[in-house]
């Protein structure tokens, strides 16, 4: 049953949450509010008054999916399946409901690979629109990679735009729930870990680093986000991570390399023009004493901030990706320029 409701009284305090969240598909009425023909997500990253009504909707497991004429239409997380038959073809759900797809190998072979693509942030960060969650990065990789090589891509549904494949407040087993959708999925193919690479960049990167070091599979990140200060600090919590996350990235990612100090080939792709680069480096820092990380810093003068680094190091990560598959020289090489 729908239900129209207007952002106005749910800022005021006329209208509660808890009423708006009584329906499986409320819509709210933006009108009066800057960017309200753009959608929720623009219209919370402009409007600060916005933010907790946004935050109690996260956290109550609902997420925008579309616009029309100012009123803001929502879902709940229990049932965005119903959904992602218009935006993605040939998609699956987990158990869990990890919405992804999955690209055969071009070539049988008794020793299989498989490549997992994270998304990032998509490429329209304030889209109204669900695909949000699942942008579709490198859609050509498959030319540049052997041929015996499947490809999982993983959405990452949730908050305002994506969970970073974390643990959030809604979904406090969101993190441990993809560790095992991956583990089983290369269990059930009979694929080596050593034969497994975990490649993403921006977000993508954070859920390639955190899940490929729990797993032990080969990774290729690129700058990944593995702190929030940048974004809480400078850009107005950007990631609406505030409110939302049981705890921050640098804590977690601190954690996660004390908990792992023996990872499989890791290669971690930076610039110290980014703003991430000083995290970055911060937070593995405890890994460069092995022989097991690359950690790539290019100089590329293309790159001026975080999103240019992945378009700008596309043959570097190609590179680490192919090398991790035909096993060629991963040792250890810490902040190499290219």
């Amino acid at each position: 049953m729908e239900q129209l409701f207007s952002l106005t009284d749910l800022v005021s305090g006329r209208v509660s949450p808890e009423e708006v969240l009584a329906r499986d598909s409320p819509k709210l009425d933006l009108t009066g509010f800057r960017f309200a023909e753009d959608g929720f997500v623009r219209v919370t990253r402009a409007n600060r008054e916005v933010r907790p009504v946004a935050s109690k909707l996260a956290n109550a497991g609902y997420v925008t999916d579309g616009i029309e004429c100012g009123i803001a239409s929502f879902v709940s997380l229990k049932k965005t399946y119903d959904h992602w038959g218009k935006w993605v073809e040939n998609w699956s759900i987990s158990e869990c409901g990890i919405v992804h797809t999955y690209t055969e190998p071009a070539q049988t072979s008794t020793d299989p690979g498989l490549l997992v693509v994270f998304s990032s942030v998509s490429d329209r960060p304030n889209s109204p629109d669900m695909i949000r969650y699942f942008n579709q990065n490198f859609s050509t990789i498959g030319k540049f990679i052997p041929r015996d090589v499947g490809i999982l891509r993983l959405s990452d549904i949730g908050c305002m735009v994506g969970a970073f494949y974390m643990d959030t407040l809604y979904n406090p087993r969101n993190e441990s729930g993809i560790t095992k959708f991956l583990d089983e999925f290369i269990a059930a193919r009979g694929i080596r870990k050593d034969r497994v690479v975990f490649y993403g960049t921006s977000k993508g990167g954070t859920g390639a680093f955190l899940h490929g070091m729990k797993l032990g599979v080969r990774i290729v990140a690129v700058d990944p986000i593995v702190h929030d200060q940048h974004y809480l600090t400078k850009m107005n919590d950007a990631h609406f991570v505030t409110g939302v996350f049981p705890e921050m990235k640098e804590a977690r990612f601190s954690r996660l390399v004390r908990e792992s100090a023996s990872p499989n080939a890791t290669c971690v792709i930076s610039s110290e023009n980014s703003p991430q680069f000083q995290y970055i480096e911060e937070i593995i820092r405890p890994l460069m004493s092995g022989d097991r990380l690359i950690f790539l810093n290019s100089k590329n003068p293309s790159i001026k901030d975080h999103p240019d680094v992945g378009p700008n190091t596309v043959n570097a990560a190609v590179m680490m990706i192919n090398m991790s598959f035909y096993d060629l020289g991963l040792r250890g090489v810490n902040k190499k320029f290219f």
